[in-house]
């Protein structure tokens, strides 16, 4: 499957298709929430999570709680780590924690549902059993067959579409810095600025840490380039995992301090 980091690509038209309707951070997390199995220390294959059905059972149950995690108890901690060139772009009122609306849970709802559904879409063209995958024989041509490994068609148009999808991201991000204008930035801040890099530092260096710790032997798939294959698909997985537990331990401190800030 495509890189998790790179499937908010695919919200992009969608959300310029519902314009002032579409609830961004929402079809965000519904566009990673079929991968979330991967990064949870839950013993859940990620195959059930990629079907229709799991958009109701898994994507959107998930997604929901995500995005209010994210609203209530993430946003604020993480925009505290970004540049200062970026953080002072935000607004303070989209900074807020919403609150609660039974009328806005519909809206959000189906945001994560749409973002699951370019999720599902996405995968179905580049997932080994994806829906087009196995109906396309084109898709399941051998592209290269050396030491080891089989790339197939299929699996290069994953990696394409990955980094098209980050470089989409990235071109996006660039344009709203660009055409946003920056604001004095007063917002008072419970950890000195100058642990902001050391903060980044450290998630970094648990995501390597995490990729780096011994694990059990790669399946012995044949050459060497197929042995890597299949220690890097976990590796990377370690590595996501290590991250998002140091970024926890990170909010935790930060909301302790802005309590401590607030008596």
């Amino acid at each position: 499957m495509p890189f998790t980091l790179a499937h908010p690509a695919a919200v992009l038209p969608v959300r310029k298709a519902l314009r002032g309707w579409a609830v961004l951070p929402a079809l965000v997390v519904g566009s990673r929430s079929p991968d979330f199995a991967y990064f949870l220390p839950v013993p859940l294959n990620t195959t059930p999570t990629h079907s229709l059905a799991a958009l109701l059972w898994c994507c959107l149950p998930t997604g929901v709680v995500a995005f209010f995690l994210f609203d209530w108890v993430l946003k604020r901690p993480l925009a505290s780590l970004l540049p200062r060139a970026v953080r002072c772009r935000l607004p303070a009122e989209r900074l807020a924690p919403a609150r609660f609306s039974l009328a806005r849970l519909p809206r959000v709802g189906l945001c994560v549902i749409l973002g699951a559904v370019t999720h599902l879409l996405w995968d179905s063209f580049t997932h080994e059993g994806g829906f087009f995958v196995v109906r396309v024989a084109t898709l399941q041509t051998v592209i290269v067959d050396a030491a080891g490994y089989t790339m197939r068609t299929h699996r290069v148009l994953q990696h394409c579409s990955t980094v098209f999808g980050l470089a989409l991201l990235a071109a996006a991000a660039w344009r709203w810095c660009r055409t946003t204008p920056a604001r004095a930035d007063r917002r008072a801040e419970p950890l000195p600025s100058c642990l902001r890099p050391w903060t980044v530092a450290a998630v970094l260096l648990a995501g390597c840490c995490g990729a780096c710790l011994p694990r059990p032997p790669a399946q012995q798939v044949g050459g060497w380039l197929g042995r890597a294959q299949a220690a890097a698909n976990p590796a990377v997985i370690a590595s996501g995992q290590a991250i998002l537990c140091a970024l926890a331990v990170y909010v935790a401190v930060w909301w302790v301090a802005a309590w401590r800030a607030r008596r």
